[in-house]
């Protein structure tokens, strides 16, 4: 579709990949209290991307572990979303210097009644969580099954890596640190252009003239329209959930939100997949 007198193209989101190479160190645990990597958390600077996130992967390098499945490794975004990237892997086999990046969209799901090869194996594979355990603090509680639970976020600022021992097991390293690979959509609005009397719109905006969502135009803008009788219209006010709670009812109600979603994300799967995914759900806090 064409702007307005002049032309149009397809706009889209930035793409941004970061790496924090610090080597973590995890303890062995003798079957007490989770173990915490040497850095805890594990932080990591995005910075520079326009829009809010549609995709977020996560990438482990260098995991080197002698029966890995105690470890855990929790990601947090800078808004304090949460995802649990990994807990209890159902395989015990040593690894060496693998590389795993999760990623929900194209990754293979772990099967955690399978002792099949895992994140110690390399390759691309689903967030899952076989065995759950809690992250000691600061990490934060109540955690998401899946990494959509980052869309729509603020892609800038300090994203933060957990990494524990949580049961009885020797100690590891990931000695590449870790990376984010990070998309978001295209930024909204419109601004005038070289000419004053020329303008430019990009993405979805609120604008009167502006294009529809995905086309850039350029061109001399209508003029808005003319504000109801009375003045203008600002519609309804919407009270934002959890709005005027206190104490332990807003952190009940702020609970119930976030169950809500992740209980809404589960459509996407079926069978055992869904159960699986629809009880961790529930079990947010």
């Amino acid at each position: 579709m064409l702007g307005l007198g002049g032309s149009a193209s397809v706009a889209r989101g930035d793409v941004g990949d970061y790496q924090n190479t610090t080597s973590l160190s995890i303890a062995a645990n003798s079957g007490g209290p989770p173990t915490t990597a040497s850095t805890y958390p594990s932080s990591l600077g995005v910075s520079g991307l326009s829009g809010s996130v549609t995709r977020v992967t996560a990438t482990l390098h260098g995991i080197s572990y002698s029966q890995p499945n105690p470890l855990g490794a929790l990601l947090v975004g800078p808004g304090g979303q949460n995802v649990v990237l990994l807990s209890g892997t159902p395989d015990t086999r040593d690894v060496n210097d693998a590389t795993a990046t999760f990623d929900d969209a194209t990754g293979t799901a772990v099967a955690c009644s399978t002792s099949t090869p895992a994140y110690g194996y390399g390759g691309t594979y689903h967030t899952y969580s076989c065995n759950p355990a809690a992250f000691p603090a600061p990490a934060p509680a109540g955690h998401n099954p899946d990494l959509s639970a980052f869309n729509g976020a603020i892609p800038n600022g300090t994203w933060q890596l957990y990494a524990m021992n949580s049961s009885n097991g020797p100690a590891g390293t990931i000695t590449g640190g870790w990376s984010l690979h990070v998309e978001t959509s295209p930024a909204t609005g419109c601004a005038p252009a070289a000419s004053s009397v020329r303008w430019t719109c990009w993405g979805s905006s609120t604008t009167p003239y502006a294009p529809p969502t995905g086309v850039i135009a350029t061109g001399t803008p209508p003029p808005p329209p003319p504000s109801p009788p009375g003045g203008s219209s600002t519609g309804p006010t919407r009270t934002p959930p959890c709005a005027g709670l206190r104490g332990g009812r807003l952190r009940r109600c702020r609970a119930a939100l976030r169950r809500k979603a992740a209980i809404a994300r589960c459509k996407r799967y079926r069978g055992k997949r869904r159960a699986r995914c629809l009880k961790r759900a529930r079990r947010l806090r």
